[in-house]
């Protein structure tokens, strides 16, 4: 088994054994990506959005949540893959109160065997964007995809279904970007991406693929194999630092029990190594979904600071020594909100 495939399958398996009860839908089948990664040359965000109205989704189903906000579920048919992606989009109370207004937007990136409920379903995040008013958007990768495309059929979903083409790469880019911005009023000077887990390298692949199509990107519960070759994220950045490009703000968060917390460490040393700043949080917790609804409020301050540069800027707390072990008799259960170590929460909104 190779090093990259090997590395997926303990991290599909990871969030649902370290306590994902935000997921909708359990995995039932085996992962059997075999195949190698082959990226697609055509990404052509322009034509794509040329050719939007092309692009069909059909809707199933319309929420209020608690704070206000409204969920909108459907599926995308993608030409590209043939078949239908779930997506999920999250609206702010105040978007239909104002049809004259555009709005920021947050594309939101699920862990393995994610499903599009993992943000959807975070209270934090709705809170959140009902004082930071912006879309949120999300969809369903393939089950360990690592958000890239692949050149043979996947596992894609957790049914018994056969596997089927895989192309998150193409879909995010020329598919779903084009369809969220025909449907929805967003503004295209100011897209954001944050990603947990496998989603997390999927926000790096992506930031690398087109760096000036965001203006800011976060990760939490991160994870950053190196897979080598074209898709080898660690191999762009250092491609592209040198020819000059420039990269969108980073924000980066992580808990000590988190069993992928090296891969962290390391990836922000080679960003600072790089000359790439990064706002970066070490607090306890582990690699779960509780860990990321923790995490919200400070992630999402930072979003919108990046488009509101007249706001304080977020905080850089120290990098702290990872605490002594806890006895069995005060240790946090993984499952429990994270506490965290240095200051995360955001700063005090200015009066509007």
């Amino acid at each position: 088994m190779s090093q990259p495939l090997a590395l997926a399958l303990v991290l599909a398996l990871s969030l649902v054994l370290s306590g994902t009860v935000l997921a909708t839908e359990a995995p039932t089948s085996s992962v059997s990506a075999t195949s190698a990664l082959a990226p697609k040359a055509s990404l052509g965000l322009e034509k794509a959005k040329a050719n939007s109205g092309g692009i069909q989704r059909r809707m199933e189903k319309t929420e209020i949540t608690p704070e206000g906000c409204t969920v909108e579920k459907f599926s995308i048919f993608s030409p590209s893959a043939s078949r239908e992606i779930r997506t999920l989009v999250l609206l702010p109370p105040e978007y239909k109160e104002h049809p004259e207004k555009s709005y920021p937007i947050l594309y939101a990136l699920p862990g393995a065997w994610g499903v599009r409920e993992n943000w959807g379903n975070l209270a934090t995040l709705r809170q959140a964007i009902k004082d930071e008013p912006m879309i949120v958007a999300t969809f369903e990768p393939g089950l360990v995809s690592f958000y890239m495309d692949f050149d043979k059929p996947q596992k894609v979903d957790n049914s018994s279904d056969p596997m089927k083409k895989c192309l998150d790469t193409t879909f995010f880019f020329n598919e779903l970007i084009p369809c969220v911005d025909q449907n929805y009023r967003v503004n295209p000077k100011q897209r954001m991406l944050t990603g947990v887990s496998m989603g997390s390298y999927g926000a790096y692949h992506y930031m690398t693929t087109k760096p000036d199509l965001f203006v800011s990107v976060s990760t939490v519960c991160n994870c950053f194999p190196h897979y080598g070759g074209e898709n080898d994220i660690w191999a762009l950045i250092k491609e592209r630092v040198k020819k000059g490009l420039k990269y969108p703000k980073l924000y980066m968060r992580a808990g000590f029990d988190d069993y992928l917390f090296a891969s962290t460490q390391e990836m922000r040393k080679f960003l600072l190594e790089q000359g790439l700043p990064v706002n970066y949080q070490e607090t306890l917790g582990g690699h779960n979904y509780a860990y990321v609804e923790a995490a919200i409020p400070g992630l999402i301050y930072f979003h919108w600071q990046s488009i509101h540069p007249e706001l304080p800027a977020p905080p850089t707390p120290p990098v702290i020594q990872r605490p002594p072990a806890k006895s069995a008799t005060s240790a946090t259960s993984a499952n429990q909100p994270a506490k965290a170590t240095s200051t995360s929460a955001a700063p005090a909104r200015s009066k509007e």
